[in-house]
């Protein structure tokens, strides 16, 4: 699934939930995260991967942004063309399949 593709059904999500999202891509001079989502008062950095086999090294660019940001690692998502979900020390890899789910661990942090 391409990026905007992923982009629209996160969009679509957010706004079945009644939320109009903030989502924009980010890059310095070495590294780029895919998406961040402002939602409330955090940020959430998602990497979108194609691959359909986990590595952590996927976590990199994420990874980077939240050294910077000096935001909580479990905020940070990575989507990915697998089928697995796991929520690990680094963040939470979700399937393409199961983008629904992010929006939805977003709305519950916040309550």
């Amino acid at each position: 699934m391409p990026i905007w593709q992923v982009y629209k059904e996160m969009q679509k999500n957010f706004y079945n939930a009644g939320y109009t999202p903030s989502l924009y891509f980010w890059r310095d001079r070495s590294k780029e995260v895919d998406c961040i989502i402002d939602y409330g008062t955090k940020s959430y950095p998602v990497e979108i991967k194609a691959g359909k086999t986990f590595s952590i090294y996927m976590f990199q660019s994420v990874d980077y942004w939240n050294s910077l940001a000096e935001a909580d690692p479990k905020n940070g998502y990575l989507i990915y063309g697998g089928n697995d979900h796991w929520s690990l020390k680094k963040g939470t890899v979700v399937p393409w399949s199961q983008t629904y789910s992010i929006i939805a661990s977003m709305m519950e942090r916040k309550r």
